[in-house]
């Protein structure tokens, strides 16, 4: 890899990586350099509250290493910035030499400055900026969005094939290969994308404003008519990490509706079919982060609930619903579990004492780190920092303590430090209720050989548990606690929960059909589901043809 040079990475104009007084990774642009003093302005923050810091301070960092997106004020960017056609021109130039070379033509660090500085920020300038003469201006801003939408859907094409030739172990990767580059400018991409469609709330205003002039139907439908929507489903569909793109798929179900009914007819049932085959493609760090960010997770299922209105019945549309629910929410649970019991396993291996650690912390994004306490001076606090959303409280993992199997319950053993032992105990205790229901069930009135299954599969669903499987899974998973094959179980664990999940959605008969089927790879799918309904449906054909 090419040797880094970190001077370069902050020359005058450049943009950087700033810390701000809250510890909040914000972009800036370098606005004067002295030796080895640089001059930073917050993009969309009024210039007073611009900040001179050393190039050697740790408050600094080379362009969107943390940030990500739009920095600035939440409801208005301030800016000293003036429409200019002749740099429109400019960008049309670099866009189509870009697009017709398919990214090549720029090394790493420029494509980089370009399509997540310059073209990001440009289109946000042109949406914010009031206009003197919007008769002329506007429509020329339009045929620029035009040109915009063309890189994106170029971006969007290629995006698959520069992920496999991506560097993730390196940080700094983007900042030399071109590959890697081209993958992480995606979220800029798409916020860009977001933008010029109008489904940005802060953005919009430009269209209202500006109504007269502007048409977001015609943008939505030449976007459409390049093939922008086969090239997300693709996306969607190579199995790309989806919480790389999340905040793009939480506004995509309104670009579905406002495409018009031909649009939604054509493309929901596909993109539907493969974001659910795509959903176990979350990393379980990516399951956690969109799972804490619980308001963007009520809009992405109250959007996709919206969507689905126009193609889907209400019993269909509940079953999706009900799906998005349970998978965040128990995906969630068992990276905790899994989690904590790594947390264990790794400290057990130490001679030193253990000191209590909360669980890694996912609620703030990764472009802004949690800020610390430091001995330096803070920084100026801008007024107002844009709101984050609300999301759980962080759980700590406390000093552990003896606690007997009757005490340990299924929500504290996800939420809490879990030991192996603890573990184990949990285990043996359902184990043991088992036994217990079972032998009580068969004292009070089993006295008929024949009914045994039936009867007992009622007594497991009266306790809220299961259905036969359970005590062969609870088995399982002792024997393999018993041999400290943790992930082993962990992963029985999980595969039983999704089993017990739909259950609940589409009752115990799909539900253990599904689990004889996928017992040995225990992992489920959204065909294993479907062809499970399937049999289901031609089994109840064939009981109404025999009678």
């Amino acid at each position: 890899m090419q040797e880094p040079m970190p001077l370069n990475f902050y020359m005058q104009k450049s943009w950087c990586d700033a810390k701000d007084g809250l510890g909040v990774w914000r972009v800036g642009r370098i606005k004067k350099r002295q030796k080895n003093l640089i001059t930073i302005h917050f993009d969309g923050w009024s210039d007073k509250w611009k900040q001179v810091y050393c190039l050697h301070s740790d408050l600094i960092a080379p362009f969107r290493m943390h940030s990500k997106g739009y920095t600035g004020q939440s409801k208005l960017a301030l800016r000293e910035w003036d429409y200019s056609e002749d740099n429109l021109k400019i960008h049309e130039g670099k866009i189509d030499l870009l697009v017709r070379n398919e990214f090549s033509v720029f090394n790493a660090r420029e494509l980089t400055s370009f399509l997540r500085g310059d073209l990001f920020i440009q289109v946000d300038c042109l949406m914010s900026f009031t206009y003197t003469n919007p008769s002329k201006d506007i429509p020329r801003v339009c045929v620029y969005f035009n040109y915009v939408l063309d890189i994106i859907i170029k971006w969007l094409q290629i995006a698959p094939s520069k992920f496999e030739g991506s560097n993730f172990k390196d940080p700094d990767a983007y900042l030399y290969e071109r590959p890697t580059s081209i993958y992480k400018a995606g979220y800029e991409m798409l916020e860009t994308l977001i933008n010029i469609l109008g489904l940005n709330p802060r953005t919009a205003k430009f269209y209202e404003k500006y109504k007269a002039l502007t048409n977001t139907k015609q943008l939505i439908q030449n976007f459409m008519n390049k093939q922008g929507m086969i090239y997300i489903k693709n996306i969607i569909e190579s199995k790309l990490p989806l919480e790389d793109f999340w905040n793009f798929l939480v506004v995509l179900p309104q670009l579905f509706a406002a495409g018009g009914a031909s649009a939604a007819n054509r493309y929901i049932p596909d993109y539907l079919e493969a974001l659910v085959n795509s959903l176990d493609s979350i990393s379980d760090e990516g399951m956690m982060e969109i799972s804490n960010n619980y308001q963007k997770l009520e809009q992405f299922i109250e959007n996709s609930n919206n969507m689905m209105k126009l193609v889907l019945p209400d019993n269909q549309r509940e079953v999706y619903i009900n799906l998005f629910r349970s998978k965040f929410r128990m995906d969630r649970q068992s990276f905790i579990m899994k989690r904590a019991t790594e947390s264990v396993l790794e400290s057990s291996k130490d001679a030193s004492p253990e000191i209590p650690t909360p669980i890694i912390d996912f609620h703030e994004p990764k472009s802004f780190p949690t800020p610390k306490e430091s001995s330096k001076p803070k920084l100026p606090i801008p007024p107002k920092s844009p709101q984050r959303p609300p999301v759980y409280s962080a759980p700590s993992i406390p000093q552990s303590s003896p606690q007997s199997s009757s005490q340990i319950s299924t929500p504290a053993l996800l939420e809490i430090q879990l030991s192996l032992s603890n573990l184990k105990s949990y285990v043996e205790s359902k184990h043991q209720e088992c036994v217990d229901l079972i032998e009580k069930s068969l004292k009070t009135g089993l006295d008929k050989k024949q009914e045994n299954d039936y009867k007992l599969e009622e007594v497991f669903k009266a306790h809220n548990s299961c259905d036969h499987q359970e005590f062969a899974v609870l088995s399982a998973m002792e024997f393999l606690l018993t041999e400290n094959k943790v992930q082993d179980a962990l992963k029985l664990l999980r595969w039983r929960k999704k089993i017990l999940k739909l259950a609940n959605m589409n009752g115990w008969e799909i539900a253990e059909d599904v689990a004889k089927r996928t017992l040995q790879k225990l992992e489920v799918t959204s065909n294993d589901v479907i062809d499970a309904n399937l049999r289901s449906v031609l089994s109840s054909r064939n009981s109404l043809d025999s009678q």
